[in-house]
């Protein structure tokens, strides 16, 4: 979509294994708060909870819990509208609201992609479509 250069990708080499949490915490620092807010517009209280609570917690682990991956899948899926087609979910009804000529679609669409650059660092299953946590 956007040629879009991570600002942290000359400091951290992305294939030392120590530097792959450190990356994405780093990340959440500079657009923690926007990604909380893009988190709200797309899947309401619950996308925000998800959003502070990875941020929170990766703030002050230097490990990454079994919760805190399972958010940062949820929150992925939430930035990736992965469920915003499935009617009974509410991810559907805020996506509806958003008018797609809004600048903001913009921004989230970049926040989505560092996002996704950040978690593509660590050694994870936490890709939006792996099928847990799927609505059927």
């Amino acid at each position: 979509m956007f040629d879009y250069i991570h600002p942290y990708a000359n400091d951290i080499d992305p294939t030392a294994k120590t530097s792959d949490l450190i990356f994405l915490q780093m990340y959440l620092q500079e657009h923690g708060e926007a990604l909380t807010n893009a988190a709200a517009l797309l899947g309401g209280r619950r996308g925000a909870r998800l959003a502070q609570s990875a941020i929170t917690d990766l703030s002050s682990n230097a490990k990454l819990s079994r919760r805190t991956a399972h958010a940062l899948k949820e929150l992925r899926a939430i930035l990736s509208l992965e469920h915003v087609h499935v009617e009974d979910r509410e991810e559907a009804g805020f996506f509806a609201i958003i008018d797609p000529a809004d600048p903001v679609v913009d921004e989230i669409c970049l926040l989505a992609d560092g996002f996704n650059d950040a978690l593509d660092h660590l050694d994870l299953d936490i890709s939006p479509l792996s099928g847990a946590g799927r609505a059927s």
